[in-house]
């Protein structure tokens, strides 16, 4: 007769504070495998590096040139339509450093979820907020890297002074959530389509340029600067203009930038819904990763 064997003590479960710093610190080192990851891929092509780097030397000299030539024919009767900006040089080379620095949220969901190697990180035990973060993480500090690298060569070059205040870092962090919302919409739509583009980053795209107020004041539109007003892209200028380029803080700019960061939150909110719908759809007919 055999004897029943005695049973191993059960393992206490534990406390959920613990749980949770365990979670964290697991994410934590998924998003520095991410890191090391994208690192060693983008160094391994020495080429985009460079010419990244002369990309930004370029855009610094050709802005900072055109602004010196434009200033000297600016009256000071034209000085309130540069939104703050001391003179035509800064108001062109803040533009350009607004314009990397916003935009470099624009595509981050998008070419995620499309790529092939999505599905397979997608079955990682990982959140999906994770993934997306750590997949772009050094597109981030690399962007951080090109813009402390087209200040110093403004401000040496050309005298353009940089206004770092915290009303600065608000407009920023508000146009970064704005242009993601934007790319989760399009991400949704393409998600379904497999579509290339998406009509709504297509429009903005197009636009940007003339509308925004990125090279010009928006009152030289004439006719068509109240179209200004429809494009997100120029309040971000505005703002970041009066802000790091006209040394305002943050609670000279709070009236304009409250109605700002409002509508980022709700346009945040109607593209998570939106991209939550395509993803599901794509996961259930598993075309996930599909072009």
């Amino acid at each position: 007769m055999e004897t029943a064997q005695p049973k191993p003590p059960a393992v206490p479960a534990a406390p959920p504070l613990l749980r949770r710093g365990l979670s964290l610190g697991a994410e934590l080192r998924i998003l520095g495998g991410f890191f090391q990851r994208r690192m060693a891929e983008f160094f391994s092509n020495r080429t985009n590096t460079i010419f990244g780097l002369l990309q930004i030397l370029c855009a610094a000299v050709v802005f900072g040139l055109v602004g010196r030539f434009i200033t000297k024919y600016t009256t000071a009767d034209m000085l309130p339509l540069l939104q703050g900006c001391p003179d035509y040089t800064s108001f062109l080379i803040t533009a350009h450093l607004v314009q990397i620095m916003i935009w470099s949220a624009q595509g981050n969901v998008t070419w995620l979820v499309r790529s092939r190697e999505f599905p397979n990180l997608y079955m990682a035990p990982c959140r999906l907020p994770t993934i997306v973060l750590g997949a772009n993480m050094w597109k981030y500090s690399w962007i951080l890297l090109e813009l402390v690298f087209l200040m110093l060569i403004s401000g040496l070059f050309f005298g353009v002074n940089f206004h770092l205040n915290t009303g600065f870092l608000v407009v920023v962090l508000g146009g970064i959530l704005l242009m993601t919302s934007f790319d989760m919409l399009g991400a949704g739509f393409k998600i379904i389509t497999k579509s290339d583009a998406d009509p709504i980053n297509w429009t903005l795209g197009i636009s940007g340029a003339v509308l925004s107020g990125q090279f010009f004041p928006v009152q030289a539109l004439g006719w068509a600067e109240p179209l200004s007003r429809l494009h997100p892209q120029y309040y971000i200028n505005t703002l970041a203009r009066q802000t790091v380029g006209g040394g305002q803080d943050l609670g000279q700019v709070w009236p304009e930038l409250r109605g700002f960061l409002v509508t980022s939150v709700i346009f945040l909110l109607l593209s998570w819904w939106v991209f939550r719908i395509g993803f599901n759809r794509a996961r259930v007919e598993g075309t996930l990763g599909h072009q």
